[in-house]
């Protein structure tokens, strides 16, 4: 099964991601010093587009490789210097293709249960949440509305949160500790309230 045309080719997609990743992280780590001088959304945005720019040329790989499946082999003999050592190290490592693709199925597949389990956690944490005081409510529809919100946020606290985080982005909910405003000023709290409604206005759940 794992022999199978498809998996071969995502097996030779996650070798070539190596080297294309770390491409795209240099260029990444260039940009990100030339936009030093430049607000943080800028920085902000530069990431997003690395991530989406190695996202492409994975998706871009994969095509390639399953319409051409020799690519795989010839694309990296094109990258080695020596090219004796690559005619000895490619059919090496042509076996092991199927072996990647496995650990990385997994790896997949552990990922995807873990995002499937944590949403099904946060919606019954949002469910048994308890409402914040009103004046806390009051003063994130204030902070909203400065920032062009107009989706509704819910502002909860539960015992099963430790820190303050944002969670449900389609339908916001801003979670605290229980009792965690009680050991900070109005001020921090209007703080924690802004920076939380900050990821909302960016979409950081994208990223």
């Amino acid at each position: 099964m794992l022999n199978h045309p498809i998996f071969e080719a995502i097996g030779w997609t996650l070798v070539h991601s190596l080297w294309q990743a770390t491409l795209v992280g240099i260029l990444f780590f260039i940009g990100y010093h030339a936009l030093s001088r430049y607000s943080a959304k800028r920085r902000f945005e530069l990431a997003g587009l690395a991530l989406l720019s190695q996202l492409m040329i994975s998706l871009s790989t994969l095509l390639i490789l399953i319409e051409s499946p020799a690519a795989g082999q010839t694309a990296l003999s094109a990258l080695t210097v020596n090219m004796s050592e690559t005619v000895a190290a490619s059919p090496s490592l042509s076996n092991w293709i199927p072996v990647i693709t496995l650990f990385w199925a997994l790896g997949a597949l552990i990922a995807i249960s873990r995002i499937v389990l944590g949403y099904f956690q946060t919606k019954q944490i949002c469910r048994e949440g308890q409402m914040m005081d009103s004046i806390w409510i009051e003063k994130c529809q204030v902070f909203a509305k400065r920032l062009g919100l107009r989706k509704p946020i819910q502002v909860l606290q539960h015992v099963a949160c430790q820190v303050p985080m944002t969670v449900q982005h389609l339908k916001p909910v801003i979670l605290f500790p229980i009792g965690f405003v009680n050991q900070l000023s109005p001020e921090e709290t209007e703080a924690i309230l802004a920076h939380e409604l900050a990821h909302i206005k960016r979409n950081d759940f994208i990223l």
